[in-house]
């Protein structure tokens, strides 16, 4: 709560509760390869780097995911001061072509990066997952 008044101590990586369903609100998954992967994590471990401080307003998690998109490639909404969730959603919604919403833009990682295109989003449940009836 405390950034949300004055920056506070950045920290970046796996949480409790990542990958679990109830405390995901939003995905939007880009497919890339290794040699992009390799790439974006270069760019990832600079911004971790160089970003010391969390600010709800100055730097706050979607801005950092912005600045990500960005190195990627993909358009990403004006303002960072949305919750996650509408962020995602918006962010999924800009990279996506208009009345085609499995169709996808091209995407470039890095400035000499390969092209590939992004995959619709395709969500199972865990039940479904195990080949049980909902």
């Amino acid at each position: 709560m405390v950034g949300h008044y004055v920056p506070v101590p950045a920290e970046t990586g796996w949480t409790d509760g990542d990958l679990e369903d109830q405390y995901i609100s939003a995905r939007y998954r880009v497919y890339i390869n290794k040699a992009q992967y390799d790439r974006v994590m270069v760019f990832v471990r600079h911004l971790q780097a160089s970003k010391h401080v969390w600010s709800a307003e100055l730097y706050n998690c979607n801005a950092f995911v912005s600045d990500i998109a960005q190195f990627m490639g993909l358009r990403v909404p004006k303002s960072t001061l949305i919750y996650p969730k509408v962020f995602i959603n918006n962010l999924r919604q800009i990279n996506t072509r208009p009345g085609k919403p499995s169709a996808a833009p091209r995407l470039t990682v890095g400035s000499a990066g390969p092209k590939v295109t992004i995959g619709p989003l395709h969500v199972t449940s865990n039940s479904a997952a195990a080949g049980s009836n909902p």
